[in-house]
C-alpha cells in the first residue's frame, strides 16, 4: 500500500478512536474540580463544575450540578477533589442521616434537567420561567426532597409534585460526587449523571477500529 495512504488511514483511525474516548470522558475518583456560579439565587442554585485530571492540568469537561446537602460550603475558583462517587451524601446535612441515600425523586428531576429538559415543560410554570428562576427552584426542590429545607416556592412545589408522580423507583445513572478539599477534609456533595455515548460515537469507534484492523491486515500482506 502507498505509504501516504497508509499513514492517512492510520491517522484517521487514531483520530476516530481518540474522539470517541474524549466524548465519553467521565469524572473519576481523584479528579480535581472547580466550582463556578450558574443560574440560581443564593443560597444554592445551579453550579458549573469543571473537571480536571488528578494533576489539575488537563480539563476533562464541565457540567451543571446541584448541592444535595444544605449546610455545605466551598469557594469559587479553588481546587477540590472527588473523594468518592456514590449514591449517598456523606458530608452531613440538616436531616436524612449520614450517610444520606439519594432520593429517586431527586434523580428524576436532575436527569430531566440535564438530559431531557423538555420533559419538565409539563410542570406548571417551568417553561415560562427564566434560567435564574429555574436554577433556584430546582435547588429548592432537591433540598426539600432530601429533607434539607421545609419550605417550597410555587415552582419548586410543582417540581416536587411532578417528581413524586413520575413513578421512578431507581436513581438510574445519577450519582453523588463526594467532594473533599485537597487535604481530604469534607466539603460538598454534588449531583452528577454518568454519561452515555451517543449512537454516532459508537459508529465512530467502530469506524476507528475497522480502519485500524484494515491497516493491520494490509501490513501483514506486504
Amino acid at each position: 500500500m502507498n505509504k501516504k495512504i497508509k499513514s492517512s488511514l492510520l491517522a484517521l483511525a487514531t483520530a476516530a478512536l481518540f474522539a470517541s474516548q474524549a466524548a465519553m470522558a467521565a469524572v473519576s475518583v481523584g479528579d480535581r474540580i472547580k466550582f463556578a456560579d450558574a443560574p440560581g439565587a443564593h443560597p444554592g442554585g445551579s453550579f458549573l463544575i469543571t473537571d480536571y485530571d488528578s494533576t489539575g492540568i488537563v480539563v476533562k469537561g464541565s457540567f451543571l450540578s446541584f448541592c444535595v446537602e444544605y449546610n455545605e460550603h466551598m469557594s469559587f475558583g479553588d481546587f477540590y477533589k472527588i473523594g468518592d462517587i456514590s449514591t449517598e451524601a456523606r458530608n452531613g446535612g440538616v436531616a436524612g442521616g449520614n450517610p444520606d441515600p439519594l432520593d429517586v425523586k431527586t434523580a428524576w428531576l436532575y436527569t430531566n434537567f440535564i438530559e431531557t429538559p423538555s420533559e419538565l415543560d409539563a410542570v406548571t410554570g417551568w417553561a415560562a420561567a427564566s434560567a435564574e428562576t429555574k436554577g433556584t427552584a430546582m435547588q429548592n426542590a432537591i433540598w426539600f426532597i432530601e429533607q434539607e429545607v421545609t419550605t417550597l416556592s410555587t415552582l419548586a412545589s410543582a417540581l416536587v409534585d411532578a417528581a413524586g408522580a413520575s413513578g421512578w423507583t431507581d436513581t438510574g445513572r445519577v450519582k453523588i460526587l463526594n467532594v473533599t478539599t485537597l487535604a481530604g477534609g469534607l466539603a460538598q456533595d454534588q449531583l452528577y449523571i454518568t454519561p452515555v455515548p451517543e449512537p454516532e460515537i459508537y459508529a465512530m469507534m467502530a469506524a476507528g477500529l475497522g480502519l485500524m484492523g484494515f491497516v493491520a491486515r494490509r501490513r501483514k500482506k506486504e
